[in-house]
């Protein structure tokens, strides 16, 4: 991009036939206008645009004073599209001091549906995602926008697909040649999932976590706990009963972005056995379980590689980013709070899916027809595997819960893959 042409809009810009936010798929047409309102006379003037797309990366390592005042700064960028200019324009140019009306170019341009076919020349097989294979999808399709950035004063690594439309004016003027330019960026679809799909759900399970309390005792449920009982707790003492358990969570391996089917998450606590695990004197009695809320959060990472100072070395950089979904907010409306009971084989379990009716939008989770948010969710890339980044997902699930007065958060990590809208 280049700034000096953004601050001249009246020298030249660039007016698409379409909101801001809408995002173009490979094969699509632009169609829109370049326009020029100050004023110009040229006996000879020449008006091309073009469009670029590029996949650049970059990874910032620390010196050996760990800070990054010296550090070491890798580079890698893939051209995707062949370089085309089309000409919209040539010949005379006038348009008078006073003029109401702009000079208006109009412009019909075809985006590619795939990367250019020699998009691995100057680059090395071994610093790549991508096998050097023309069959491979990702030398099919061009991949979607998307933009990356470690967090933190001073970024380790950033990654971006980007793809911009560009205009270019060059005249003639008092026997010099002149040139302006605009530059207008361009969001790309990622390659579509597919139609609507019915969520497949996978599980998931946190480690093992456990509750001492006398109150695990049926008849102990609603009593009143005596000085030496609540000593005796908190020393640990073999006398109190322990309950082992861990939760378990069915979660979507693959989400469709904007697919109206509930995304299948579902609660379920189970019992542990054996050898310094749950007290054989509770072994058989189901716990009764409060979900008080349960937070998700959607974790982004984004890996990327170049090539290092050797024939064969690379170097690799990887950065994270969170959203959170804020889907613990649904759970104060609730009449009254959500309940399981333990078991061996967790037969009992809490439907989150089809009770909140949760779908996730682009613009965050929604709870029966309501977005969780008050505000609209940062914008989650989908997966992607090309030729010098990944980007992958997984769900955080926080599920507070309260076990024979006993409160505690328990987190359980599913990999999951964020696919386009159909």
């Amino acid at each position: 991009m280049i700034p000096q042409d953004i601050a001249h809009k009246d020298d030249l810009r660039l007016d698409i036939a379409a909101p801001l936010s809408w995002r173009y798929s490979p094969g699509d047409t632009i169609i829109g206008s370049v326009v020029r309102n100050s004023p110009i006379v040229s006996p000879e003037a020449t008006l091309k645009i073009w469009l670029t797309g590029t996949i650049s990366i970059r990874i910032l390592r620390a010196g050996s004073n760990r800070l990054y005042t010296d550090h070491e700064c890798y580079i890698n960028k893939w051209t995707l599209l062949k370089p085309k200019e089309y000409l919209i324009f040539s010949g005379p140019l006038h348009h008078p001091e006073n003029s109401k009306q702009p000079l208006s170019w109009s412009f019909s341009l075809p985006i590619p549906s795939k990367p250019k076919a020699y998009i691995t020349d100057s680059h090395q097989p071994h610093a790549t995602f991508v096998p050097f294979d023309q069959n491979h999808p990702a030398y099919n399709i061009l991949p979607g926008t998307l933009r990356a950035c470690s967090s933190g004063y001073s970024p380790r690594s950033a990654a971006a697909i980007e793809y911009e439309l560009h205009a270019r004016l060059y005249y003639d003027r008092g026997g010099s040649k002149k040139a302006h330019y605009a530059t207008l960026p361009i969001t790309l679809r990622h390659s579509p999932g597919g139609a609507d799909i019915h969520h497949i759900s996978k599980g998931g399970s946190s480690y093992p976590r456990k509750v001492r309390s006398q109150r695990l005792l049926p008849e102990m449920k609603d009593k009143e706990l005596s000085f030496r009982q609540k000593t005796n707790k908190l020393l640990a003492s073999s006398k109190v009963p322990v309950f082992w358990f861990k939760m378990i969570i069915e979660s979507p391996p693959v989400v469709q972005v904007d697919n109206p089917h509930p995304l299948p998450i579902r609660l379920s606590i189970a019992t542990l056995l054996g050898n310094d695990r749950t007290s054989k004197i509770i072994e058989d009695v189901p716990q009764r379980v409060q979900i008080n809320y349960v937070k998700i959060l959607v974790k982004s990472s984004t890996t990327v590689i170049a090539p290092g100072g050797f024939s064969s070395s690379v170097h690799t950089g990887r950065q994270d980013s969170v959203v959170d979904l804020h889907f613990e907010d649904a759970f104060k409306n609730l009449e009254s709070p959500l309940v399981l009971y333990s078991s061996v084989k967790a037969n009992e379990n809490i439907d989150l899916g089809n009770l909140f009716q949760l779908v996730l939008r682009r613009n965050g989770l929604y709870t029966n027809g309501k977005r969780c948010s008050s505000t609209p969710t940062r914008y989650l890339f989908p997966d992607c595997c090309t030729f010098i980044l990944k980007h992958t997902h997984q769900f955080e699930y926080r599920i507070n819960l309260t076990i024979a007065g006993e409160t505690q958060e328990v987190e359980v990590f599913v990999p999951v893959r964020i696919i386009e809208a159909a």
